[in-house]
């Protein structure tokens, strides 16, 4: 679910120009009025019913992964080995961090909030799997490149695409509106009147009177029985009426899924998915859209946490409480009031960010540990990295879906260095002097962030490279993951064969060496081919001994037979 999609300095005021045309394209959907397509649902009395058998339920354990989960459900079903923590790993989705700095916005994203990063991080997952994702909604057009579209023009189509999948056992992933869904989990969202909210869901079945349904966000918004529903809570039916309310306010967004290969050599997609989002290119293409516009301030990656770090240097802090506050007219009562309500929504963003994190490193370490070559230490770097969160995050907030208003300890170093400022602001102290007072909360704030962010770099540093060492002949030896830097000695036996002889010749690819056992430094992925030429010498000196042999036998023979025919007796 997307309650906080970001969070965002300044709310409600205008922001700058120059929004990626994904943001853009959002904003258009979120105020488009759907009002105009009938909310009455055209079913037929005499319809069947359908339901798909065998879909296991994934609980999304906290808010954002619904989607996650959904898609975790359908690819269990259709046979892949993968759980949660997989499948944040291999999509990226648990990696993917976002910070934004550029005057007077202030924004801290993850990637499961991001319409556009979601989708990539989808097609990126369903890719390395073998599996082929199309994506439907009421506009049409393709979200990402390369991923299959289809317009959902209206309640119809939406309905004959939503009946036909079922009926062919095909589970779809579908965006529904959690405000018009009847469990009682979404009550607090009523309340409060949260529009624009959307939860993930799987629909596995229908018949004439509603739509049923694989809800993965029960259990996640309840202190005190905080976990997955145990009793069927996260199956159910939702009236035909309601289920197009809430599809329908989400535009009929959906995705479906079917294999088309074997998809890819899982360790490789893993490790590769991990460095490419914990260290983004600087000109922000390739893992990422190349719609995110450098010039905005995005910072990705290690660098989020650098980034940050470097921001709450007080000279730098300083700086930018000067800015907010001319942007903010010099009202000193709104400037106390923001940085009173930032530490709740950071620190929610920070927790959430460290608990995926949490998941990733897990999934990863497992994979990193049965890789019999590889030694190296990014594991230990990537669980230093989430225990310097430590001191930043508070779990409570995961566990409700406003941390804005939520009461807890505020004890954290955000809420110390921010609480702090703003007390001292309203005590009649200047900018410079409030953050004079609190230099040493600040230092410490910037310490623990820069932590985070080395630890992670050391980790992306320690990630390994492949070695694929490939012969037409003999069993080459070397292949594997290594260490960066590390000397890694490949080979081949020469010659191979008795008669006609493959004898080794020289490497080529990566390494020009001469001899059949050679050396490469791993500082990047690696492939050397062993080169072989063909030798007849042997064929040649068995050609000759076996044709002397012939002669030799032959002239025995003769000879025998002349000698016998002499000794014949006369009749």
């Amino acid at each position: 679910m997307f309650i906080m999609k970001t969070y965002q300095l300044l709310n409600g005021r205008k922001l700058r120009q120059g929004r990626s045309k994904a943001v853009v394209f959002f904003l258009v959907l979120s105020l488009l009025s759907v009002t105009s397509i009938s909310l009455m649902p055209k079913v037929s009395a005499d319809e069947d019913d359908s339901m798909i058998e065998g879909v296991p339920y994934v609980w999304q354990r906290l808010d954002g992964l619904s989607g996650f989960a959904s898609l975790t459900s359908i690819l269990k079903y259709y046979g892949a080995d993968v759980d949660l923590d997989r499948v944040l790993d291999l999509s990226g989705a648990g990696w993917g961090m976002m910070y934004i700095r550029s005057d007077p916005d202030w924004i801290f994203h993850l990637s499961v909030f991001d319409p556009q990063s979601q989708i990539e991080d989808y097609k990126a997952l369903v890719d390395s799997l073998g599996f082929e994702m199309t994506f439907y909604s009421l506009f049409g057009g393709s979200p990402y490149p390369g991923v299959k579209s289809q317009t959902l023009s209206n309640w119809d189509d939406a309905w004959g695409m939503l009946t036909s999948k079922i009926d062919s056992n095909d589970p779809v992933l579908l965006s529904l509106d959690p405000t018009v869904l009847p469990s009682e989990q979404y009550d607090i969202l009523r309340l409060f009147g949260v529009t624009g909210a959307t939860q993930g869901v799987v629909a596995i079945g229908y018949d004439k009177n509603g739509v049923t349904i694989i809800d993965p966000g029960i259990g996640i918004w309840d202190n005190e029985s905080y976990g997955p529903p145990s009793n069927g809570e996260g199956i159910y039916a939702i009236p035909i009426a309601t289920f197009q309310e809430a599809w329908q306010n989400r535009y009929f967004f959906a995705f479906t899924f079917s294999q088309i290969g074997e998809g890819e050599d899982l360790v490789s997609a893993i490790i590769e998915r991990a460095y490419d989002k914990l260290s983004p290119g600087e000109n922000l293409t390739g893992i990422y859209p190349s719609i995110y516009d450098p010039i905005y301030g995005w910072s990705l990656g290690y660098k989020f946490y650098r980034d940050f770090a470097d921001d709450m240097q007080p000279n730098n802090f300083k700086t930018m409480m000067t800015s907010w506050l001319n942007y903010l007219d010099n009202d000193i009562p709104s400037l106390i009031s923001i940085t009173k309500s930032i530490p709740s929504g950071l620190v929610w963003v920070v927790t959430l960010s460290k608990n995926l994190l949490d998941y990733c490193a897990t999934d990863l370490a497992e994979v990193l540990n049965s890789l019999p070559e590889y030694k190296g230490g990014a594991p230990v770097e990537l669980n230093s990295a989430i225990s310097s969160l430590e001191p930043l995050t508070d779990d409570y907030l995961l566990k409700n879906p406003y941390p804005l208003i939520v009461r807890r300890s505020k004890n954290t170093t955000i809420d110390r260095a921010f609480i702090k400022f703003s007390e001292a602001l309203e005590s009649g102290a200047d900018i410079s002097s409030a953050v004079d007072s609190i230099e040493s909360d600040l230092v410490m704030l910037s310490t623990d962030l820069s932590n985070v962010s080395s630890h992670f770099k050391n980790a992306i540093d320690m990630l390994p490279y492949h070695l694929k060492v490939i012969s037409a002949y003999d069993s080459p030896q070397g292949s594997g993951w290594y260490v960066p830097g590390t000397n890694v000695t490949f080979s081949v036996e020469t010659p191979v064969g008795m008669i006609v002889q493959q004898v080794f010749r020289n490497w080529s690819g990566d390494s020009n060496a001469t001899t059949p056992t050679a050396t490469i430094v791993m500082d990047d992925h690696r492939t050397v081919v062993a080169e072989w030429r063909t030798d007849y010498t042997h064929l040649l000196i068995y050609t000759r001994f076996y044709i002397t042999a012939a002669i030799i036998v032959a002239a025995a023979v003769f000879m025998a037979v002349v000698y016998l025919a002499r000794r014949k007796p006369t009749l």
